[in-house]
């Protein structure tokens, strides 16, 4: 049984809307917190005007500038593509409160969440388009870049990837979101209040929002939608995300008593 398996025995469905079935590339706000990464965030945006189609661009970029030792700017040449680019400070140091501004001050009615580390496939928007179900969230595919040991191992041991709960009628859902791709109902968002910003653990903010989203409605998978991690998988990291994915399933399950 995972986490979200024992968190969501007891939901309390408090919705009382309707999840709007069509999504349209128009629809979608996208939303990148930055800290101290320039250059991932140019390498981001030049692969984006490189794989998007004009046709599926999204209402709106949104970068949130959080904290940067060097403020965070948006090259001239990435402006004027017939596509709004924002660009937005968060004082606070924590990836929460930078990703619940780009939610507070987006236009869209959905919100897709990546990162400036993350490189978007051609799939990346278009494969939200072709998976809508009605679900209030959607965890997007997050594939390895490289071809080393450890990005092999991430791929093999989906790491990457929210864990699969199953539920009545033998439907898969995914565990948690990881707000590395996750296209998620702005209504929704607003209703739940956004990340809580007490939890400072990226991994324990994206679990404890997937159970506050499970209250509300359905979450599923998306795995026509990819980005590829963009940064060093070295040792280290590859620990230090291993020890986070277990102090952020300990902190959630302290928070809820469970």
């Amino acid at each position: 049984m995972t986490l979200i398996n024992k968190l969501h025995s007891t939901p309390q469905n408090y919705s009382d809307f309707t999840v709007p079935l069509n999504i349209k590339a128009s629809d979608i706000s996208i939303v990148i917190p930055v800290r101290n990464n320039q250059e991932g965030l140019d390498l981001f945006l030049t692969e984006f005007f490189t794989s998007q189609n004009p046709h599926i661009y999204p209402k709106e970029i949104i970068i949130i500038d959080n904290n940067s030792r060097r403020p965070i700017t948006i090259d001239q040449h990435f402006q004027g593509n017939n596509l709004s680019i924002r660009l937005l400070k968060c004082s606070r140091n924590d990836l929460a409160s930078a990703r619940n501004v780009g939610i507070n001050y987006a236009k869209g009615d959905w919100i897709l969440f990546t990162d400036s580390h993350c490189l978007p496939s051609e799939s990346f928007i278009e494969g939200y388009l072709n998976t809508k179900n009605g679900s209030i969230g959607y965890a997007g595919n997050v594939k390895a870049w490289g071809k080393d040991l450890l990005s092999k191992f991430y791929d093999g041991q989906e790491r990457f990837i929210p864990l699969t709960m199953i539920e009545q009628c033998q439907i898969s859902r995914p565990e948690s979101l990881i707000t590395a791709n996750a296209l998620i109902w702005k209504k929704a968002l607003q209703q739940i209040g956004g990340f809580k910003q007490t939890i400072r653990i990226p991994e324990g903010a994206d679990l404890d929002l997937a159970f506050r989203l499970f209250q509300l409605g359905q979450v599923s998978y998306c795995w026509q939608s990819i980005v590829y991690p963009n940064h060093n998988k070295e040792i280290p990291e590859f620990i230090q995300r291993f020890i986070n994915d277990q102090n952020s399933k300990l902190m959630v399950s302290n928070l809820y008593h469970i």
